[in-house]
């Protein structure tokens, strides 16, 4: 009761609302801690929130942590890995379909044009999830991390090991997040090209 009376989970519904939105701080008009007071008299500061219309999601309820911070945190991984991952896209895709245009029906062009088919056809999450299970350690192969983006003792490292071990943790996601539209503009522009000439 204590825990829902801190984060007002005790007022009515169209209180909440209204504290989600615009915040429990009375617009930033408060002047102190908001108090309320348990059934037994017991005061309790209750968790200020100043409103989703001000960029505040409130606290995350299984670590306390703001969700602004928690979803920029987020937000900055997802960023760098899809920009790497459709740069990488790009550099190898175009480089196989000028390639695979210019030596039509050669054997490299046929073992690519069966490779890219074949990565095309594969589930992303089920290659991520073999991915894991092969290379990462258990009872195969353990040259990549299986989690995280970076190792225990980091920060300890010098700035080339460091960005070697950054570089290590993001292979395999990268992988995953790559080959499938690697697969299909490579395709893409290998016909471009052809239709071009």
């Amino acid at each position: 009761y204590r825990q829902k009376e801190i984060y007002g989970l005790n007022d009515p519904w169209v209180v909440q609302y209204w504290h989600w939105l615009f915040g429990n701080d009375g617009f930033g008009f408060s002047d102190g801690p908001m108090v309320s007071t348990l059934p037994n008299g017991e005061p309790v500061e209750r968790y200020p929130r100043y409103g989703v219309l001000r960029g505040d999601f409130g606290p995350s309820y299984t670590d306390l942590q703001r969700v602004p911070e928690k979803i920029w945190r987020a937000f900055r991984v997802t960023f760098l890995m899809s920009f790497l991952s459709t740069l990488l896209t790009y550099i190898v895709s175009i480089g196989l379909g000028v390639y695979s245009a210019t030596h039509r029906d050669s054997l490299p062009d046929r073992i690519s044009t069966v490779l890219v088919f074949f990565l095309y056809s594969m589930p992303s999450f089920w290659v991520g999830t073999l991915l894991i299970l092969f290379l990462t350690g258990g009872d195969f192969l353990h040259w990549f991390p299986n989690n995280g983006l970076s190792s225990v003792n980091y920060l300890d490292l010098p700035f080339l090991s460091m960005l070697a071990d950054y570089v290590w943790h993001m292979v395999l996601p990268l992988t995953v997040l790559t080959y499938g539209s690697m697969a299909f503009h490579s395709r893409y522009g290998r016909t471009s090209m052809l239709e071009a000439a």
